[in-house]
């Protein structure tokens, strides 16, 4: 893959991105406090921008109707995308939203903060449904599969909530250094892990073990991504790995100046399926428009 479009227009670290398909358009929020959209097929900044009060942490797209901004002071704004405007303002996170994750299925949104602390909201009404300590320590990834919320600290443990009962099932401890990405890996019953450690890790969700275990990268992994027959990471060592989802061997390396790619740690991806383009963003303040 090789880049189409670098865009160098915050005034800040990025952390967040996501895309709706109705409006074809992509978010990208971080530490300027501005949640700025993008039209993928011109490259251009849209007037659709919102100011916020702290650093935007997590950005999600819900029923293609409402974007979810997680802030670093634990607020989190919904907006309603048709009438842009807020729609529902939620106070109850204390510390900074670092991880939101929609699923389709239930329709339900679930949130994870950094003390800890997560909650399942109905995407209907936004009503709190269920609200849980799970931790001392940071929630930085959720991954939902098969009706299961996978919930990951920096404590590196791994807790599962059903999502039809609402109850907490298990607690697993995956690994010392902590639990920065969750990815599904669609050809097993597993969940892959990416570490402050800058280790790939394998969960099988039969055993409840890691069944493998790779030093994928120099510094801590941020982000796991599955496009087709490729999973992609991103890490704090500024590089974007393409890795064989079959057998997790590496393909591809993508880094700077090599690539022109990020010359600051990396720290988030999304996959623009419409037009094919890997997206990634990070402290360089940079949105890297990846063909794929």
């Amino acid at each position: 893959m090789k880049i189409e479009k670098k865009i160098l227009q915050h005034s800040g670290s990025l952390y967040a991105t996501c895309y709706s398909e109705k409006l074809d358009l992509l978010f990208t929020g971080g530490a300027d406090n501005i949640v700025a959209s993008w039209d993928p097929k011109t490259f251009e900044n849209t007037d659709f921008s919102i100011k916020t009060k702290s650093t935007v942490l997590s950005l999600t797209i819900v029923n293609e109707k409402h974007l979810v901004i997680g802030l670093f002071n634990g607020d989190v704004h919904i907006i309603d995308l048709e009438q842009k405007k807020e729609i529902k303002f939620i106070t109850h996170h204390k510390k900074g939203v670092f991880a939101a994750k929609y699923d389709a299925v239930s329709n339900y949104l679930i949130l994870g903060s950094g003390d800890g602390k997560m909650s399942v909201w109905n995407c209907e009404t936004f009503e709190l449904l269920l609200s849980k300590d799970l931790s001392d320590s940071k929630i930085r990834a959720i991954e939902i599969h098969q009706e299961r919320a996978y919930i990951g600290t920096s404590e590196g443990v791994l807790y599962t909530i059903n999502l039809k009962e609402l109850i907490l099932l298990d607690s697993q401890q995956v690994n010392e250094e902590g639990i920065n990405s969750l990815c599904s890996l669609p050809t097993k019953n597993a969940i892959l892990i990416g570490g402050k450690g800058a280790h790939l890790a394998v969960y099988s969700l039969e055993k409840k073990v890691a069944v493998l275990d790779i030093a994928a990268h120099n510094w801590a992994i941020y982000k796991l991504l599955v496009i087709n027959e490729y999973l992609y990471s991103c890490s704090r060592d500024k590089t974007i790995k393409q890795w064989d989802i079959n057998s997790l061997d590496l393909v591809e390396r993508y880094s700077y100046p090599e690539h022109k790619a990020h010359t600051h740690s990396v720290n988030n991806l999304i996959y623009v399926k419409k037009h094919n383009y890997l997206v990634s963003v990070g402290d360089d303040k940079a949105i890297c428009f990846w063909k794929l």
